[in-house]
């Protein structure tokens, strides 16, 4: 019987496999005789039943797919568990709504596969391109399209760990943004945005868009939802994070900005942070370095 939670940890890991569009990850989620319907397998391998079975035959498939959708991305929605099966439901690039049934074997590998869209596919499958600006820059995008943080976290061990399940989509960095970062973070349940900590130097603020996550304090803990926001301002020492706590994703928009010279605090972890030369420089909380 396939638990919600194995369910949610396959799914996490099998939709960073394809948004970071490498293959080999993708299809060791595989068995090597599976079979896989998809309308998309009628336009781009040209296989009238839309069914290709074999890994190697898939693999051609998929390979074709994304050097034709260089953006692809998947942006999950919802997954659900069968006795034998997951469904998972998300968009992609190109705005289509997908439904995926994934038939499990015993190894926890998928042995069959049937996708489901919401309309045909486009014969091109060529990603919209975003308006430019003259220094190549996006004038506007969807925020949903943005591509996630390419390194999970920069926390070491035991801590990185701990990160699983939040994706984030750096937003102020595709326009060239340097003086405060925004970033759209997706908390799958039983997620969290990051250790509970402060900021010495960094102002930040958080606006919930999805979700009823546990804003978790100094003071405790306190539901929010939809529609709130919270900040916490350079050096008030007050330590924060969310949790998702719930069986719903949550999507909260974070601002924070840059200034030099900021360091982190970690009420709840032996661990202390500095921003040196752009980047985040961890420690215990005596000076001695992470292995």
């Amino acid at each position: 019987m396939i638990t919600h939670e194995w369910a949610r940890r396959f799914a996490t890991e099998w939709v960073e496999a394809w948004n970071a569009h490498d293959l080999e990850r993708v299809l060791a989620h595989y068995t090597d005789d599976f079979e896989m319907s998809s309308p998309f397998i009628v336009s781009i391998s040209g296989e009238g039943s839309g069914t290709l079975k074999g890994k190697a035959r898939v693999a051609e498939y998929w390979r074709t797919a994304l050097e034709r959708m260089p953006d692809l991305r998947f942006e999950l929605l919802q997954v659900l568990a069968g006795a034998g099966s997951v469904t998972l439901c998300y968009k992609s690039v190109l705005g289509m709504l997908s439904a995926e049934v994934l038939f499990i074997n015993e190894d926890g590998k998928v042995y069959k596969a049937l996708a489901h869209y919401d309309r045909a596919p486009d014969r091109n499958f060529q990603s919209p391109e975003p308006t430019m600006s003259s220094n190549q820059k996006p004038v506007a995008i969807k925020a949903a399209d943005a591509p996630p943080r390419t390194k999970a976290t920069n926390y070491p061990e035991p801590f990185a760990s701990r990160m699983a399940g939040r994706e984030k989509r750096p937003l102020g960095d595709l326009f060239g943004l340097t003086n405060f970062g925004v970033n759209l973070t997706r908390l799958s349940p039983n997620a969290v945005t990051s250790l509970r900590h402060t900021h010495s130097k960094q102002d930040e603020f958080f606006y919930i868009l999805q979700g009823n996550p546990i804003l978790h304090t100094d003071e405790g803990r306190t539901r929010l939802s939809p529609g709130m926001c919270a900040g916490f301002k350079a050096g008030m020492g007050n330590g924060h994070c969310f949790i998702n706590d719930t069986s719903e994703d949550v999507l909260i928009l974070i601002v924070g900005d840059r200034t030099p010279g900021d360091e982190g605090s970690y009420p709840d972890d032996d661990l202390k942070a500095a921003l040196v030369d752009g980047g985040w420089a961890f420690t215990h909380k005596d000076g001695t370095p992470h292995e």
